[in-house]
């Protein structure tokens, strides 16, 4: 069993002048180089697609569904390609090369769409074997087969038209990604300090795309010197070297250089988000001249695209007008430079052209202190590419840039809260606080923190870095098997707590 003296922590109660207060955690671990990140597996299907679907009925209620139902079904690992599986449903496909969840996605979205299904005993059927949107029945099977395809409803039997009339084809149906219970994976593990850190696809906007998955995390995230995922948009994130030292940096995709297919691309080279010969494309494409995510690549005669989530090809499309998915990058190449070849690994490699490596890594964002200056301003959250909510600009949902619902105030909007730093004992510092998820009336609870009294809180410890993490209903530690405070997630029942799947943590795995 572990020790608590490698370990402390330490709670204390702020109140403020309008008589709210809120509830402040801060964890220290005395040696930080025991700290590493990692994505989370977890095949217990059934766990995942039940609690996502509680989350999506809770969001179909809100918006004014008088009987929700939802979808859900448990999506392959990304590397799996459609082709494997369905190769007669590729046929007049716009993509070369598609993974075999886009497919599953692209055609399920179809048939619900054009509402030739039925609903009996919370199973989907084809409606018209003679419909082309009937090709989705092998899709079905496919997921009946293997236990991966769920129907939740809040009343015994929906009519027809009840269902065609209330089911949305982008809100409840969904993919559902690798996501886990901290507290669970804790146990299961035995480590002794778990928390969530990367922000993850949850809204609906977030998973538009048909190569996106409900609860795909973004950023860069680097696991026993391993880079999992790149550095998607212009944001902080610790980094820890090989001599165990931590840095706080903004880093990009325009810092690596990534190796595809036999070959080697210097991503610095790339134009980002404009239309040239060779160009790199993300979620941002559009916001600086358009104040909005245009969520497609522009038209381009005799390129070659190439869709990557994480380490992983998922598409391949020429012409140009591909979609742009939250998690995602676009390499836009002439067609004579590159020849995909479908028998060859789609898994890539990344390294940092400075040379540099590291051991563990994760990218959030915004930063709150640096070299033990408090660095979080009015600019901050624009400087690091976040384009969520705005009070300036009318941007619809499905405009914004991931994480879409973020508030745009670092000194207005109080929600639980979540950062990581390094103080001047070269400790790792967690600085977690209370509330209660948009929505619930705080009562008697802590009422949250703006991100300006977190940054502030982090200075006044003396932290030398500090960096915001995935906070509100996802921000959780697991101290010693236990929660160390009380998570935000209230689903629309006051006092009741729920604890959020998330699909990355961090933690020690030893001391």
């Amino acid at each position: 069993m572990i020790l608590a003296k490698a370990m402390d922590y330490n709670r204390q109660q702020v109140s403020r002048e309008d008589g709210s207060y809120y509830n402040l955690v801060e964890m220290k671990v005395k040696d930080s180089s025991t700290i590493d990140f990692a994505k989370l597996e977890n095949k217990n299907w059934q766990q995942k697609l039940f609690d996502t679907a509680h989350i999506r009925l809770l969001k179909a209620a809100a918006r004014g569904v008088e009987k929700p139902l939802v979808i859900v079904w448990a999506a392959y690992d990304h590397q799996r390609a459609a082709g494997e599986y369905f190769p007669d449903l590729l046929a007049g496909a716009a993509e070369e090369y598609l993974s075999l969840n886009a497919l599953i996605t692209e055609k399920l979205r179809a048939l619900i769409k054009s509402k030739n299904y039925l609903i009996r005993n919370n199973r989907l059927k084809v409606k018209d074997k003679n419909s082309k949107t009937a090709e989705a029945a092998k899709i079905i099977s496919l997921l009946e087969k293997e236990q991966r395809l769920k129907i939740y409803q809040t009343e015994d039997e929906l009519s027809d038209q009840e269902i065609y009339q209330t089911l949305d084809y982008k809100r409840d149906l969904a993919a559902v990604g690798e996501i886990a219970y901290p507290s669970v994976y804790s146990r299961q593990h035995e480590y002794p300090l778990v928390f969530n850190c990367s922000y993850f696809l949850l809204e609906e906007a977030d998973w538009e795309s048909k190569y996106s998955l409900l609860g795909d995390h973004y950023g860069l995230l680097i696991s026993a010197g391993q880079i999992i995922s790149p550095p998607l948009y212009k944001r902080s994130a610790l980094l820890k070297t090989e001599a165990n030292n931590w840095k706080l940096k903004k880093v990009f995709l325009t810092d690596l250089s990534i190796q595809l297919q036999n070959r080697e691309w210097d991503l610095s080279k790339f134009k980002v988000n404009e239309n040239a010969d060779y160009s790199l494309y993300t979620r941002q494409y559009g916001v600086k001249t358009k104040n909005k995510a245009l969520g497609i690549t522009p038209q381009a005669k005799g390129k070659i695209e190439i869709v990557i989530i994480n380490d992983l090809i998922v598409g391949i499309k020429k012409g140009g007008r591909t979609e742009i998915p939250q998690n995602a990058f676009i390499l836009s190449l002439p067609e004579q430079d590159f020849n995909f070849d479908s028998n060859l690994e789609q898994k890539v490699k990344y390294k940092f052209n400075n040379g540099k490596k590291y051991i563990s890594a994760v990218q959030t964002g915004p930063i709150l202190v640096k070299n033990g200056d408090l660095k979080l301003d009015h600019n901050s959250l624009e400087a690091e590419d976040f384009c969520g909510q705005s009070s300036q600009i009318e941007r619809a949902q499905f405009e914004r840039v991931v994480p879409t619902d973020y508030a745009d105030d670092i000194d207005q909007t109080r929600a639980a809260r979540l950062a990581a730093g390094i103080n001047y004992k070269n400790e790792f510092c967690l600085l977690a606080v209370e509330s209660v998820n948009t929505g619930m009336e705080a009562g008697d609870e802590s009422s949250g923190a703006t991100l300006l009294e977190l940054a502030e809180w982090a200075h006044k410890r003396n932290y030398k870095y500090a960096l915001n993490l995935d906070g509100g209903g996802s921000a959780n530690i697991q101290y010693l098997y236990g929660s160390l405070f009380k998570t935000a997630d209230r689903r629309g029942l006051p006092g009741v707590v729920y604890e959020r799947m998330v699909p990355t943590i961090g933690f020690i795995s030893k001391l």
